[in-house]
């Protein structure tokens, strides 16, 4: 699975994403005027990108579990957001 975000100085877009267990395929735009990065805390420690310059995209895949993931720009203090994942058979809700 595919999720698009899009970094700046101020936000990371969308600040929470909903996906199924799996691998999921994060295509980051670097929608700011300084370079940025981007990272996910994955069970099996942190995976990110190299440095994005302006304007440029990266991609990094993860494996994730059901579980609550951060995701963030670790050039960019406080610039954050969470990864909910789900099982695919996952019904009704606690």
């Amino acid at each position: 699975m595919e999720v698009g975000l899009s970094l700046t100085e101020r936000d990371l877009q969308p600040g929470r994403v909903e996906v199924k267990a799996g691998e999921i395929e994060f295509i980051v735009r670097n929608d700011g005027d300084r370079r940025h990065a981007f990272a996910v805390e994955a069970p099996g420690g942190t995976e990110r990108t190299e440095d994005i310059k302006p304007g440029e995209t990266a991609r990094v895949a993860v494996d994730l579990s059901d579980g609550r993931y951060r995701m963030y720009d670790p050039r960019e203090r406080g610039i954050s957001g969470v990864v909910v994942v789900t099982s695919d058979g996952a019904g009704g809700g606690r």
